[in-house]
């Protein structure tokens, strides 16, 4: 429960960005920032449920939200993350199945 509590309070914490009057990129920005901690929330989900259904509503999450980031990168102009382990498979450690991170987009 502590994990889940501090993940949502980090997602909100990244998500306060400074906007820079681009509606659009401070959008793309804002939304990449939250698909991220709705990952890392289903990650912390995959690493400590023993509910499968939730486990596999997790995973979904995963690759949902991992194939949206891709696409708001691609509307930026940005490349893609390289290729990486399988986002609905669950590894002994930490799942990290997200492109890089949610940084790349800040404004400069």
């Amino acid at each position: 429960m502590n994990e889940a509590n501090s993940t949502i309070d980090n997602m909100m914490t990244d998500m306060t960005v400074k906007t820079t009057g681009d509606a659009h990129y401070d959008f793309l920005v804002t939304m990449v920032l939250h698909h991220q901690g709705v990952i890392d929330m289903a990650e912390g989900e995959l690493r400590c449920d023993k509910n499968q259904q939730l486990k596999v509503i997790a995973q979904e999450i995963i690759v949902e939200q991992t194939q949206e980031i891709a696409l708001m990168r691609l509307a930026r102009g940005e490349p893609l993350p390289q290729p990486g382990s399988s986002p609905t498979q669950i590894h002994a450690g930490a799942v990290s199945t997200a492109p890089a991170e949610a940084g790349v987009l800040d404004p400069r």
